[in-house]
């Protein structure tokens, strides 16, 4: 839950970045991955190399299994996948390497970056009808999936279990909330903008979010409800001036 707030944050801010940028006249797609680039990989591959290099040399760090999967069959594909900055790739198909698994995320959030200028900055005259229209596609996807395949079938199991998983980690629903609001608030949709600032809305996400947090997905549509609850929570706070919680 903690990554989906992160995910809907950063899909907030940098989707009314770029909005504002449009609106302006002073769009730069070079300048904007340039900015992405610098800000991302020097850290990213610092980390990759203490994870993958040092780490591994010092026996205090060790843990059981962790040799086997750094000498496994597939450790160059692996290796690979994070070089080339799909870390979350990895888990796909096998287990990914150790120390570094949980930069999968680095790689959803860079997934994310390549493709919301082309939606901001494209010739969609309704963003809002188009980002939310993948919300509703994916969600139904998900649904479906989860709750309407049952688990003792072979469809669930092996290869299409993992990429059920792999589907979810991309978050796509925390990332879209995050970029419906920003839209919203961009292009002043007054009506919206008035139901959603109110103080009532701030409490009734706020007990949402901790819901997810205590619960995380054992409970059914909370995967639902979770990205939604947290983009109406930083758009509430974003927009409300009486709000105590400031993002910044």
């Amino acid at each position: 839950v903690v990554i989906k707030i992160f995910f809907a944050l950063s899909a907030f801010l940098i989707t009314h970045m770029l909005l504002e940028q449009k609106r302006k006249g002073v769009v730069s797609l070079k300048t904007y991955f340039l900015r992405r680039a610098f800000r991302i990989l020097p850290m990213y591959y610092f980390l990759l190399v203490i994870g993958i290099v040092v780490l591994p040399l010092a026996t205090v760090f060790a843990y059981p299994k962790a040799c086997a999967l750094a000498s496994d069959d597939f450790f160059i594909y692996k290796l690979l996948c994070f070089l080339l900055l799909v870390p979350h790739f990895p888990e796909l198909f096998h287990y990914s390497l150790p120390f570094v698994q949980v930069s999968w995320s680095v790689g959803v959030e860079i997934g994310f970056y390549l493709i919301v200028p082309f939606i901001v900055v494209g010739r969609f005259k309704k963003k809002w009808a188009l980002l939310m229209s993948i919300f509703i596609a994916d969600e139904v996807v998900y649904y479906l999936f989860k709750y309407h395949v049952p688990l003792d079938i072979p469809l669930k199991s092996g290869m299409v279990l993992q990429c059920y998983h792999f589907w979810e980690r991309l978050s796509i629903t925390s990332f879209l909330a995050g970029a419906v609001m920003a839209v919203i608030w961009h292009f002043n949709y007054a009506r919206v903008i008035k139901l959603l600032k109110g103080i009532s809305v701030q409490l009734i996400s706020i007990v949402t979010v901790a819901i997810c947090l205590v619960f995380d997905s054992s409970v059914p549509l909370l995967h639902e409800l979770c990205p939604l609850g947290i983009a109406i929570l930083i758009f509430n706070i974003a927009t409300n001036a009486k709000s105590q919680i400031k993002l910044r």
